[in-house]
């Protein structure tokens, strides 16, 4: 008995990394049909919202990163000297992005509820020429108002 016993614990052990790595697979995959898979229409509005922005602002598409929500819209731009540089100018580039989030907005249906848009000044780290590591240098949110304009929250 002891032994067919352990018999089944070695067998059901020997299964599981299968299991895991089918779980890993399943969720690199779009998580199988699972609720809570990404909405295509929402990484399209993402998609267009990075595209906006990087037009606008000269910035390469690769230094903007763009999540959206039906409530948010998240933007952070790396970019070492407007991290470097004073609060001012940080402010300018954060303007600048909120103006392009804003058009999107005007012609992405899907857009038309954000209440919020956050912009993330993000400072990268260079080490002998290779990215390291990045910090956040500088957050500003911008909610919208009651004549349904954005106007940045300082507290």
């Amino acid at each position: 008995m002891a032994q067919s016993r352990s018999m089944i614990e070695i067998s059901v052990l020997a299964r599981l990394p299968k299991v895991l790595i089918w779980g890993i697979v399943c969720i690199a995959a779009g998580a199988c049909g699972v609720p809570g898979a990404p909405d295509r229409g929402w990484t399209a509005a993402e998609d267009q919202l990075q595209s906006a922005i990087a037009s606008s602002t000269d910035y390469p598409a690769g230094s903007i990163e763009v999540l959206a929500s039906p409530a948010r819209v998240n933007v952070a731009i790396s970019d070492r000297e407007v991290a470097r540089a004073d609060h001012a100018a940080r402010e300018r580039v954060a303007n600048a992005v909120v103006a392009a989030v804003k058009e999107s907005i005007a012609t992405n249906a899907r857009l038309a509820t954000v209440q919020e848009i956050r912009v993330v000044i993000i400072h990268p780290e260079e080490a002998h020429g290779l990215l390291g590591s990045t910090h956040t240098e500088d957050v500003m949110d911008f909610r919208k108002g009651p004549n349904q304009q954005f106007y940045w929250d300082v507290l």
